[in-house]
């Protein structure tokens, strides 16, 4: 069994945010991740996961509160699509180094360009869609050993 990526109890809030426009992956992989123990905010396209990012580095929960901590980040999307997002994300992390962490990409397509495409655009990692517990597994002990994430255990 998993547990929480970050060990400290006095913070509740999710630790993992899926950014997928289709609702049927975003179920897949909120059960994948929840299966292990973690929690997990959504967001349906890149604008709303900025928004969710943004307001969890200006609100957290408390002095212990744990910032998101794995991002998996789908790259066709409505709106903002995963790649400029990650744009966007990879200029806040540059200015506030504390929310940094991994964002994986997870798409359907498989093409070798868009793979490029997504480790150009600052993404850590690729994934394609449908997605196995056991690859979600993969990288979320891949990225629990950076520092970004204080302790295992499982984008």
């Amino acid at each position: 069994a998993y547990n929480r990526l970050s060990s400290d109890p006095l913070c509740s809030c999710p630790e993992v945010l899926v950014v997928d426009d289709d609702p049927f992956n975003i179920l897949v992989m909120e059960n994948i991740l929840t299966s292990l123990g973690l929690s997990v905010v959504s967001a349906f396209n890149g604008k709303q996961a900025l928004e969710v990012f943004n307001y969890r580095m200006r609100s957290p929960c408390g002095p212990h509160c744990i910032p998101i901590r794995m991002i998996f980040m789908d790259l066709s999307m409505p709106i903002m699509d995963g790649y400029e997002c990650t744009y966007h994300l990879k200029e806040i992390f540059k200015e506030n180094p504390a929310f940094a962490c991994p964002i994986i990409a997870c798409t359907a397509a498989a093409q070798i360009e868009e793979q490029q495409k997504a480790k150009q655009t600052g993404m850590d990692d690729f994934c394609t869609k449908p997605v196995s517990k056991s690859k979600i597994v993969e990288y979320v002990k891949k990225y629990s050993e950076k520092k970004s994430i204080k302790s295992l255990v499982i984008l």
